[in-house]
Parts: C-alpha cells; structure tokens; sequence
C-alpha cells in the first residue's frame, strides 16, 4: 500500500525545508505521496486558502501522516478536532522552522510517528524528541509488538494496564501457537516469559489464531493478539462464481476452526489473475491477491499433492498447495493441504518469518 505524507508549511524558510524534505523522502521511500501545503500568504501562488483545521481533517479521513514544520501549538490547534483513537489516528510530527528538534507528536506506536521522526531527524540532522514511556525506558510495548507483527489487538484498555505493569518493574506472561522464531521486538527476559501450552491460563496475553483459543483468552480475561499469518492458496476451474470460492474458503476456515480475520492473502497461479470469482472474493474479503508464474510455484520447497492433471493443464503440479506456501515465504507452515470442494481448491499456510524478512 503505498504511503501518503502532507508537509504543512506557514514561512518561506519552512517551505524551503519542506522542498528538501520531499524529495529526500521520496529519493528513499518512491512508493511515498509527498504533498506540501503551504499556509504562507508571502508565497501568495502557492496559499491554500481552506482551513487548518479542514485540511488536517481532509488528512485524517485520508489516511495522511503530517509533519508541521510550525511551533508545536498550530499543529495541535489544527489536529485537536480531528482525534480519534491511538489506533485510528494518523502519525503527527512536529519539526521546527530552524530544522533544529524532530518531535514525535501523535500516533508514535500505532501510526508510526515515533519512526517517522527518526527517519526525518537523520534525513534533516535534527535532535529527535520522543515522549512515549516505553521508548523512554527502553521497556517491552505492546502496541508497538503488536504493529511490528501484524497482530491486531482485542481490547486497548487491557494493553495499556499490561504495560503499565512492564513500566513498574513486573513481568508479564505470554503464550503464542506461533514460534519465537517468527517475531521481532521480544521483550526481553526482564519483561516478558513465555508459557507453554499447559500453563494457558496463566498467561496475561495470548498470541493466535484459532477461534477456539480466542474464545478461551476472552473468557480467561486475557489480552488476545490475533495473527494476521494465514495465507489462502486457491485453484479453480474457469469461470467459477465468487459465491462457490467465497463459501469454500469459508468451509475450510470452519473446519480448522481458524478465523477469517487472521487471513493476510489469497493466491494463486498468474493465469487465474483475471479469474473474476477469485479476485472478487478477495475484494469483499478485504484481502490482497497475489498471483505467481507457473515457474515460482514449482520452486517452492516441500511436499504436495501432485496432480498429473493440473500439470498439463497450467505446468505445475498443484497451485492451492504451492500458492498458499509461496504468499507465506520461506520456511511456512502447510496447515491445511489441499481441500477439493466442488470446482475450486483451497490450502492454507502458516507465515513464520519475522516482519522484517517478509516480502
């Protein structure tokens, strides 16, 4: 998804900082959308004359981080009406005119600011101001575990009085179905232990992805983090309906009591790219839909059920299968092999990189 970022600039000497900025960031970061709106009548062919406060709003519905390159108050006056939720919220940084001091001001964890600052004070050299407890005590943060992951969290209050317990000194316990292997951010011996399956109800977060797991944290009271780590490999005959490989894909969810909101992608063979059942299946899913060649499937390692059919037919021995394994990466888990229902194919596979080593 490619990122959108608004400069928002009120003197000439900004306007020249935000210039140098724009195309530093986007020279790094190409996928970025970098505008800049200038609030300065002594660049009068450039004034927008629209509110501060429109504009910010325009920004918070537009998904838009925002960097002020002001004094900290205009970017709160502008922003105040527009607040949210930390997890809704856009990253808001604060830079002075001088090019001095990068602050972190709004969304540091879930929106990204706190990163977003530190990408900018090196880009600018400016000294980085960032307020959040955790970074400031270099303690384990919840939030910022759970971005870093693609884990989504179940309830807010329940995160903020488990790090409030890592800010005082105490340990929290945690139990995942997912391997250590596979995070990045741990906390660390100090902060966190790990639990195995039997000691369940004693953990204060569970990491999953099982309908029947989250019910028990639910229950228990627990903190519940939902793995955004399953990939759907899927193979159909031409012309199959959305409704035959929507309710497949359902079927099979239910049978390995895994939840659709832990789906990351569907995917399938490069000649199914246009297939209108799959593609609008993913869309009301909500999913991103890969596809891949005939010459990627059959590189990925591991054990599949073979069809000679299907070779014939596309040049690979079985696309659900190898789909589903090569959307999650290297090292995947098959959790589901191949199901046949009907006219369409589904496996599932389990992610187990670390964030920084997905595609």
């Amino acid at each position: 998804m490619n990122h959108k970022l608004r400069i928002f600039v009120f003197s000439e000497k900004a306007y020249c900082l935000a210039c140098y900025i724009k195309t530093s960031y986007v020279k790094k970061n190409p996928r970025t959308s970098v505008n800049i709106t200038v609030k300065c009548r002594a660049l009068p062919e450039l004034f927008e004359e629209k509110s501060l406060s429109e504009l910010c709003g325009d920004c918070f519905r537009n998904l838009e981080d925002m960097i002020f390159i002001s004094a900290t108050g205009i970017a709160v006056r502008g922003i105040a009406a527009h607040l949210v939720h930390k997890a809704k919220d856009p990253a808001v940084v604060v830079i002075d005119e001088g090019g001095r001091h990068c602050i972190s001001l709004l969304s540091g964890h879930l929106g990204g600011a706190n990163d977003l600052t530190l990408e900018l004070a090196d880009m600018i050299g400016a000294e980085a101001v960032i307020t959040t407890a955790s970074d400031i005590r270099r303690c384990f943060s919840i939030d910022l575990f759970a971005m870093s992951n693609r884990l989504r969290l179940s309830d807010f209050q329940k995160a903020r009085a488990l790090e409030a317990r890592v800010l005082s000194g105490k340990k929290i316990r945690l139990y995942s179905e997912l391997p250590l292997s596979a995070f990045s951010l741990l906390p660390n011996a100090a902060e966190g232990e790990w639990l195995p399956s039997e000691c369940f109800p004693e953990a204060e977060i569970i990491i999953a992805f099982h309908k029947s797991l989250m019910k028990r944290a639910m229950t228990g009271g627990q903190l519940f983090l939902l793995a955004r780590r399953i990939y759907v490999g899927i193979g159909s005959r031409k012309g199959v309906g959305v409704e035959e490989v929507g309710e497949a894909v359902i079927k099979c969810l239910c049978e390995t009591d895994i939840m659709e909101a832990s789906l990351a992608a569907i995917c399938s063979i490069d000649i199914k790219r246009e297939e209108k059942g799959i593609c609008e299946t993913a869309k009301e899913m909500g999913l991103p839909y890969l596809t891949f060649s005939s010459e990627e499937l059959r590189s990925v390692e591991g054990y599949f059920h073979d069809s000679d059919f299907v070779r014939n037919t596309v040049g690979v021995s079985n696309v659900c299968e190898r789909a589903a394994c090569r959307g999650a990466g290297q090292g995947s888990s098959l959790i589901m092999p191949k199901r046949i229902c009907k006219n369409v194919t589904v496996a599932l596979a389990l992610d187990l990189r670390p964030v920084a080593a997905s595609i």
